[in-house]
């Protein structure tokens, strides 16, 4: 079921597996990074998903903005509701750095609330990791 679509971003919920599935490719403007974000949490928490898989394989540099409103806002309302969480990383140099520095930056906060999440390569083993919760 589709929640969000823009020219970068497309968010979807998959009822196979009960998750919220984000896809950016290229570059996203800060606003469809807040809108699409903000859509698909309020979806997730309107019918108890529990599950997030953002694949960024395609996407380009985060704008500092992005940054900031994710792991400022965006992060602590996401761990309310959020128990299970898998991101595969771009190949886009700038764009996978920057996941990781924000990643690090609220690792803490996870570990803290027992949010599992964990970043992949390959899109394949993010799924596989995200609905196998015993791994």
């Amino acid at each position: 079921m589709q929640i969000f679509e823009s020219r970068a971003i497309k968010v979807t919920y998959e009822p196979k597996g009960a998750y919220i599935f984000i896809v950016q490719n290229g570059f996203a403007r800060a606003e469809e990074i807040i809108n699409s974000r903000t859509q698909g949490l309020a979806y997730a928490k309107e019918n108890g998903v529990e599950r997030w898989l953002v694949d960024n394989r395609k996407a380009k540099v985060i704008t500092q903005e992005a940054q900031d409103w994710t792991t400022e806002i965006f992060y602590a309302e996401m761990i309310k509701q959020i128990k299970r969480f898998a991101f595969v990383l771009a190949e886009d140099r700038f764009n996978h750095f920057s996941v990781k520095r924000m990643a690090d930056k609220t690792r803490p906060v996870a570990i803290e609330v027992g949010m599992e999440r964990k970043l992949f390569t390959e899109l394949e083993e993010a799924l596989c990791w995200l609905l196998n919760a015993e791994k």
